[in-house]
C-alpha cells in the first residue's frame, strides 16, 4: 500500500498475566498455642514483615489485615481458593456463625490467643491483580484511518470500534495520548491488574480539614477532555509519534468475587437477552391487547 507499517502491540490476555492462585485475599492458619507468648498484633506484624532475617515463614503477599477468626469447616482453604468471598464484615459474620472461637476485635489485638483455638488470619493479597479495567494502546497511524467506515479517523470513535472488536469492553472511562512506549507500558500495567500505577492519592483541604482522594493519573499520558477526543488522530506537530490509550470497564470482572469470571459475564449477557426478549414480547402483546371502548384489559388476558 506504500504506507509504513506501525508496530501494534496487543494487550496481553488475562490468561497469560493473571496468576491462577492470586486471589484478592490470602488466609493463614495460626494455632492458639503459638499465641500464648505472642499477641495477635505481634503475630500479624511478623506475618507481614518483609525482613528475611526477622520473619518466620512470612509471606510477602500479606497486605492489610482484614480479620482474625476461628478456623471451621475449611474456611481458610475456601478463602485461598476464592470460594468464600465478600466484604470483610460479611466474612466476619460467617466466621461467627461457623466457628466456636470468636472473631478477634480491634481492642483484643494486644491479647494472647486461646490454646484451644485455631485462628485464621485473613490478609489483603498484595499480589492479586485487579482486572476491573481493560486497556488498549492504539498508534495514531492506525487510529487516523476510517476503520470499518465508521470512525472517520476521530480519536473518540476508535473507542467504540474497540468495544465492537472486544466484547468484554464496557464503558469507556479514559482516553489519553502520549509517546507509544509509554502508552504500551501503561496498557500492560492496566491489563496485568496493577492499578496502583494509574491511580494516585491526593490530599484535599476543605474548611481546615484534610481528605484523601483517589484520581486516575497516568504517568507519561495526557488525559483528553471530551471536546479534545473529538479531534482527528494525529502525530505531534513536531513530527513525534503519538499513541492513544483507551481504558474501558472490563465486563469479565466480577465485583462480588473481585476476580475475572467468564461465567458471570455469560450470565449477565443472558440476562440482558432475556430482558430484551421479554420487552419485545410485552410490546407485541400490547399491540394484540388493544383497548375496546369502556373496558380496560390486562396483559394476562391476552393469549400470545
Amino acid at each position: 500500500m506504500g504506507r509504513q507499517r506501525e508496530r501494534i502491540e496487543q494487550p496481553q490476555s488475562c490468561a497469560r498475566l493473571c496468576q491462577a492462585s492470586a486471589y484478592v485475599r490470602v488466609a493463614k492458619i495460626v494455632h492458639g498455642k503459638e499465641l500464648l507468648e505472642r499477641t495477635f498484633q505481634e503475630e500479624v506484624e511478623q506475618q507481614q514483615s518483609l525482613d528475611l532475617h526477622d520473619r518466620r515463614e512470612s509471606d510477602e503477599r500479606f497486605g492489610e489485615l482484614q480479620l482474625i477468626g476461628g478456623e471451621a469447616l475449611g474456611m481458610s482453604t475456601e478463602i485461598n481458593l476464592n470460594e468464600l468471598y465478600g466484604k470483610p464484615d460479611d466474612l466476619k459474620k460467617q466466621f461467627e456463625v461457623e466457628s466456636g472461637c470468636h472473631v478477634v476485635k480491634k481492642h483484643e489485638m494486644k491479647k494472647n490467643g486461646d490454646r484451644n483455638c485455631q485462628y485464621v488470619m485473613v490478609f489483603e493479597n498484595k499480589d492479586a491483580p485487579i482486572n476491573e479495567l481493560a486497556a488498549n494502546c492504539v498508534p495514531s497511524a492506525i487510529c487516523k484511518e476510517n476503520v470499518v467506515g465508521m470512525t472517520q479517523g476521530k480519536i473518540a470513535s476508535y473507542g467504540v470500534v474497540l468495544q465492537i472488536l472486544q466484547r468484554n469492553l464496557g464503558t469507556l472511562v479514559y482516553i489519553g495520548e502520549g509517546k507509544p512506549d509509554d502508552c504500551y507500558k501503561r496498557m500492560n500495567e492496566v491489563n496485568k491488574g496493577d492499578l496502583s500505577k494509574i491511580f494516585k492519592m491526593h490530599t484535599i483541604e476543605f474548611l481546615g480539614m484534610h481528605f484523601t482522594e483517589k484520581k486516575m493519573e497516568i504517568d507519561g499520558m495526557t488525559k483528553l477532555a471530551a471536546e479534545e477526543s473529538l479531534a482527528d488522530c494525529a502525530d505531534k506537530e513536531s513530527g513525534e509519534k503519538n499513541a492513544y490509550l483507551y481504558i474501558h470497564k472490563n465486563l469479565l470482572w466480577d465485583n462480588d468475587k473481585e476476580d475475572v469470571s467468564i461465567q458471570k459475564y455469560t450470565d449477565r449477557k443472558e440476562e440482558k437477552l432475556m430482558a430484551k426478549a421479554a420487552k419485545e414480547l410485552f410490546a407485541d402483546a400490547e399491540k394484540k391487547l388493544g383497548k375496546p371502548p369502556g373496558k380496560e384489559r390486562h396483559l394476562s388476558e391476552v393469549v400470545v
